[in-house]
């Protein structure tokens, strides 16, 4: 089962399309799609691109594209949401037309505790040997746009 939402813009203009699957027993939401011209893409009003939820229909996977490849400029491009009763991110993904968000704008990954939402592990573009545990401990400086 599924539905298909076709959102016309401007006449003339980009027309993204909506596709959400729904499981057949219970009706919820599995998985929703929005693509322009075929490929992955956010909407102008900076809405995920790609969601996939659990079984009971809440999401855990968000996810952000511009023309296929993953994308968001204010904010991380891949959310990973391990308990959605607390809503807690636990893995944040930032990159910017598929590329890993450059060192010196903040970290490519961060990971955080599932229970509290601290910050757990980072790991900059090119690094090799990410900081674990390290956050934690205070041995590493967080960003401040980082913090919950």
């Amino acid at each position: 089962m599924y539905n298909l939402e076709v959102i016309w813009v401007n006449e003339g203009q980009d027309v993204y399309v909506t596709e959400t699957v729904y499981d057949r027993e219970t009706g919820l939401p599995r998985r929703q799609v929005t693509m322009l011209n075929g490929e992955l893409h956010s909407p102008p009003d900076d809405s995920p691109s790609e969601v996939i939820y659990d079984k009971k229909g809440r999401a855990t996977n968000l996810d952000w594209h511009h023309r296929g490849k993953s994308h968001r400029r204010n904010g991380p491009s891949g959310i990973v949401i391990k308990d959605p009763d607390t809503g807690v991110h636990t893995c944040e993904v930032f990159e910017t037309h598929g590329e890993p968000r450059a060192p010196d704008r903040g970290p490519h990954r961060v990971y955080r505790d599932p229970k509290t939402g601290k910050l757990w592990h980072i790991q900059y573009a090119g690094d090799d040997n990410p900081i674990v545990g390290n956050v934690a401990a205070g041995l590493v400086p967080v960003p401040d746009d980082l913090e919950p």
